[in-house]
């Protein structure tokens, strides 16, 4: 990751920092909570990206052990998102921090537009 400790205030509707804690648990605790949390959000927003990692109220960094989501995790917890929300244009990245030991997960969502099942390009 970079030099920088914080985030700047970014978060809208489209961005939105989420605590480590919220991956903290097992792999149903966290597709039910980010397949709730997106059904609601989407409505607001045709795309959506989470930065997991982050303290939601001091805007720090609070980096993730890069040891609990190696691919298999992130390919299963993605297929599983993307299964119960019912959406395809779901993508889960992780971000390594210099020392290799700690990362950030983004997680990108695009809403596919129900008259043309594609993604809206604006």
């Amino acid at each position: 990751l970079c030099q920088l400790e914080n985030f700047a205030n970014i978060e809208d509707s489209l961005l939105e920092l989420k605590s480590r804690d919220v991956v903290s648990g097992d792999n149903n605790k966290i597709v039910d909570y980010f397949s709730d949390d997106i059904n609601k959000k989407l409505k607001k927003s045709k795309i959506k990206i989470y930065v997991i990692g982050a303290n939601e109220d001091t805007k720090q960094f609070e980096p993730i052990p890069v040891s609990k989501f190696d691919d298999n995790r992130i390919e299963t917890l993605t297929n599983s998102i993307k299964q119960k929300t019912k959406l395809q244009k779901i993508n889960i990245l992780k971000i390594p921090a210099k020392d290799g030991k700690e990362c950030l997960l983004i997680m990108v969502i695009g809403c596919q537009d129900e008259t043309t099942n594609q993604t809206p390009a604006n």
